[in-house]
């Protein structure tokens, strides 16, 4: 896969801005981290954004125990910042940051996006982005230790999400 001109996107979950740093970037080379990021979610969107030379991370900042990493890095930073852009989510589900990534790549004129959300999201990530988005949308995973339970458990959550965006497609009157 190619993600230059790519921006990058890991996971749903956001909406409204919390902080927003200069854009000052051509709005293909962007690049938007979104999603209660999982700790393993960060790392991967980190090393897309050094290996690909994509200026701007954004991140959901939401305060709760599954999104450690991406609040520190923004509870941490200087902003204004021309290289992070975070954000505060009024909903803490898929669809809100959906409809909040389809905005925001609205607003910039992004045309491509780059997902990256834990191996058992993609399909349902992708799915809702794209019903909330003009721009391409590609997915990239990252791999969560689970045990044998937890992917079933996560198996099952997302077999019905992913029936769920398909019967009750979102953003249909956004795009």
């Amino acid at each position: 896969m190619d993600f230059r001109g790519s921006t990058t996107v890991a996971g749903p979950r956001l909406s409204t801005l919390c902080e927003r740093g200069s854009l000052d970037c051509p709005p293909h080379r962007c690049r938007y981290y979104a999603r209660r990021s999982r700790a393993e979610r960060l790392p991967v969107a980190e090393q897309l954004q050094h290996d690909y030379g994509i200026p701007v991370l954004v991140l959901s900042h939401t305060d709760t125990p599954g999104n450690t990493a991406a609040d520190a890095v923004c509870n941490t930073a200087a902003f204004p910042s021309a290289r992070l852009l975070c954000f505060r989510p009024d909903e803490y589900d898929t669809r809100g940051e959906a409809r909040a990534i389809g905005k925001i790549a609205a607003e910039n004129g992004w045309k491509s996006i780059t997902v990256v959300s834990s191996s058992y999201h993609v399909a349902r990530a992708q799915r809702l982005l794209e019903q909330c988005t003009t721009a391409d949308v590609q997915v990239v995973n990252s791999h969560p230790h689970l045990s044998v339970g937890q992917w079933l458990r996560r198996f099952v959550i997302e077999t019905g999400g992913l029936i769920d965006v398909s019967l009750r497609p979102e953003c249909s009157d956004q795009r």
